[in-house]
């Protein structure tokens, strides 16, 4: 594996979620993208874990654990197969009903994964 730094490329739902999230919020997210940025796919639990569910894109669906302010924030990436991070979208658990939550991030993570693929999977 190369150790330059991996490519992180970011949809029009997290960037619309992120832009809407305060100051500090903003800052611990992008503290976790730095360290994906880093890491790459060796980014370990509890930074990051692996999505355990049906997406259509097949296993490789996962999240950043961001806490901030004492809430779970989530942000969903996969990479794609020129090894970008593909940042799809972002939530937060607090008060959510954890399987909803995760069965309703699977499918808007698979909609903005097809969003990717179809563009051809440019930055």
């Amino acid at each position: 594996m190369s150790d330059a730094p991996t490519i992180i490329v970011t949809s029009n739902v997290f960037n619309k979620w992120f832009d809407e999230l305060v100051d500090q919020d903003q800052d611990k997210v992008m503290h976790y993208m730095f360290l994906l940025e880093q890491r790459g796919p060796t980014l370990p639990h509890p930074y990051s874990s692996s999505i355990n569910g049906p997406s259509r894109h097949g296993p490789g669906l996962r999240e950043l654990r961001v806490q901030s302010q004492g809430r779970p924030l989530r942000v969903f990436y996969r990479f794609d197969p020129a090894r970008n991070a593909v940042v799809l979208l972002g939530g937060d658990k607090t008060g959510v009903n954890e399987q909803a939550f995760y069965e309703e991030a699977i499918k808007e993570s698979d909609a903005g994964y097809d969003v990717w693929l179809a563009q051809g999977s440019r930055p």
